[in-house]
């Protein structure tokens, strides 16, 4: 059943997808209009559903834009077909070959992504799983799952995603395999669009088209001639390991769809204010999910306009319209959906250092320290981008032309505005964090690399791409399938004091979930916590340290400590409070006996109870036991696993 609800989640989901491409089928339409199609739907599918948790909660919301997508497209092409009878067309491009190709890439990129989704809970997982669930029973602005009296200003379209795979499931997916799943599609939608830019390109092979999508995907640093014995590299990580953060997939699949809509345009494909216009919408969600990368890619497109023009419209100044366009884009829904970078958002303090390797949970080392170490680490992660980009360099000099030159100075942006904030800047004094400038270039070469294969005369830049694309994609498979990988990167249910599958779960029928519950204040006793965390809408004790500024991450918390949390922060002080305990009859939590002796409990599903903790019992219970042994936070045990060698957020 949990396998069908999948499916069924996932049919509902691609809707938008499919009405979009349906409204703008026509027969002349080029195979990179379709591809940049897909992204935009993502992203309009999202603006769309935050913009009406303004109203509703976010659950209702996905169900309520689900209905307008059906209802508006059809009444589109109702209206369309009464006035001009014209009905959608199938491209002269589309046949079963192309259709082959893109499904053979959809599924590569999915089985990839696979490999490791359904069994590695890393990537701060003990806070998305509470924090996912939690925001579906939330409108906006949202809070934090363990701080509800403060607003959520973070990069949360990702956890946004996993709501809407939950929801679309009829509430059965647990949220960390409804999260799994949404990693799982985009990677497949990235595979897809992938695909049907190389047919724009005129490369017609299945062979290229899964290529193109698992050089994205597998885009990173080159480590495969280093001597580390875990295969990693020194100052970032592949986009594999980077992608198991909720809203990096999501960052991936939009900006295939902007690079790939500005090579569009850079060889004169498409129409200039439909196109445009999508890659504003793009530019608005990315704009709420990859903050770093948004900003570089901005700069870049600024670059390759100033190149060529024509990217943008016919005269210079419909550039500088489309680009004021952009600004709003960007601006309007940090405001609006309450962004990373909004008002009220936790203030980061950047400061200028010398130049070095920064280190992903390394000692940053001086690039021009006498040893060389600073200097080869730093070429050894970048070497796979600077290889696409000196082909770049290659095919302008040989070729002299304007689109080859604005297809330069957007690689040469990104490169080096990336390098520059990758080896100067330092955040928080956290030189971990710097990696997040360089996921724009990773992910920028690899389709950059495509046009380039296909424009070059000569194979010298050609083999340049394939060895810059082929490093990265051999060295991240050589980390994906490294047999230390799962034991040293992968965390289990077990982490979580959980003796469930969450891959397994079905939420209805273990923990009695449903569409509609509003998110409240609950104690979770341990053992029970991440079964019931991932299917209701729950505010719940969290960490009491902060490992990123003044947000809350990492895992639920039980026992006295996170009962006086809630006391405090979350629950009026004579109101009753929920109590989640497992179906069984001895407990080691004090919380879960006191209020079973009370017995106001009643079961949730096949092994959830919930029962009513009254405010003077709760008073009573935290009053008398001020030398008693609390229950361990989940939080402190195996402090190696679920991020702890991972950044924040």
């Amino acid at each position: 059943m949990i396998e069908l609800s999948s499916y069924f989640a996932l049919f509902l989901y691609l809707v938008p997808v499919v009405v979009v491409l349906l409204c703008r089928a026509r027969r002349d339409m080029d195979a990179a209009e379709a591809a940049a199609l897909v992204p935009t739907a993502v992203g309009a599918d999202l603006l769309a559903t935050l913009l009406f948790t303004h109203v509703f909660t976010l659950q209702t919301s996905v169900i309520v834009v689900r209905v307008l997508w059906v209802l508006g497209g059809a009444a589109f092409l109702f209206t369309r077909w009464r006035k001009t009878k014209a009905r959608p067309a199938l491209p002269a491009w589309l046949d079963l070959w192309t259709v082959g190709a893109m499904l053979c890439a959809a599924y590569f990129a999915t089985k990839l992504s696979m490999d490791m989704s359904r069994e590695c809970h890393n990537a701060d997982r003990g806070w998305h799983i509470p924090l996912m669930t939690s925001l579906g029973g939330q409108s906006l602005p949202f809070r934090n799952v363990y701080e509800p009296q403060h607003p959520l200003a973070y990069h949360y379209t990702g956890d946004v995603l996993g709501v809407m795979m939950q929801t679309l499931s009829g509430m059965r997916l647990h949220s960390s395999l409804a999260l799994t799943l949404a990693r799982d599609v985009m990677y497949g939608l990235v595979g897809a669009t992938m695909a049907l830019f190389t047919r724009s390109l005129g490369f017609r092979g299945i062979t290229i088209a899964v290529l193109a999508g698992l050089g994205v995907l597998l885009s990173g640093p080159m480590t495969v001639v280093t001597h580390e014995p875990k295969l990693v590299s020194y100052s970032y990580v592949n986009f594999y390991r980077l992608s198991f953060r909720p809203h990096v997939p999501l960052a991936a699949l939009l900006t295939s769809g902007i690079i790939g809509t500005v090579i569009a345009r850079v060889r004169g494909i498409g129409p200039v204010k439909p196109l445009s216009a999508g890659i504003a919408i793009m530019v608005g969600a990315m704009a709420i999910t990859d903050e770093a990368t948004i900003a570089l890619l901005g700069l870049s497109l600024g670059c390759a306009w100033l190149a060529y023009p024509k990217i943008l419209g016919d005269k210079w100044w419909h550039g500088v319209l489309w680009f004021g366009v952009l600004l709003f884009a960007v601006t309007v829904p940090q405001i609006i959906f309450s962004g990373s970078l909004s008002a009220g958002a936790p203030k980061h303090v950047m400061e200028l250092v010398p130049p070095r390797a920064p280190g992903y949970l390394k000692t940053p080392l001086a690039l021009a320290a006498a040893d060389g170490r600073g200097k080869w680490s730093i070429i050894y992660d970048v070497m796979p981008q600077a290889a696409v980009l000196f082909a770049a360099a290659w095919v302008v000099v040989r070729h002299r032309t304007r689109p080859a030159l604005a297809i330069l100075a957007f690689g040469t942006a990104s490169f080096f505005a990336a390098y520059w904030l990758l080896t100067r800047v330092e955040i928080d004094k956290m030189p971990i964090e710097n990696h997040r400038f360089w996921t724009a270039p990773m992910l920028a070469m690899p389709i950059l690399g495509l046009y380039l294969a296909r424009e070059a005369k000569d194979a010298f830049p050609k083999f340049l791409v394939v060895l810059g694309v082929g490093a990265a994609a051999l060295s991240s498979l050589a980390w994906v399938y490294n047999p230390q990988t799962r034991n040293s990167f992968c965390t289990h249910p077990s982490r979580y004091k959980s003796p469930y599958d969450f891959y397994k779960v079905d939420c209805l029928k273990h923990a009695g979930a449903g569409l509609g519950d509003a998110t409240v204040p609950t104690y979770l006793e341990a053992e029970a916590a991440y079964l019931y965390a991932g299917c209701h809408p729950t505010f719940a004790a969290g960490p009491t340290h902060r490992v990123w500024k003044d947000t809350a991450i990492g895992a639920v918390s039980s026992g006295l400590p996170a009962l006086r949390d809630l006391h405090q922060n979350m629950v009026a002080k004579d109101a009753p409070l929920d109590v989640v305990c497992l179906q069984k009859k001895k407990t080691k939590d004090v919380v879960c006996e006191a209020a079973r002796r009370i017995g106001q409990c009643a079961p949730l599903g096949r092994e959830i109870e919930r029962c009513v903790l009254p405010a003077a019992e709760r008073a009573a219970l935290l009053g008398a036991a001020p030398g008693q042994q609390p229950a361990q936070p989940a939080d402190e045990d195996d402090k190696d696993k679920d991020g702890a060698d991972e950044p924040p957020g």
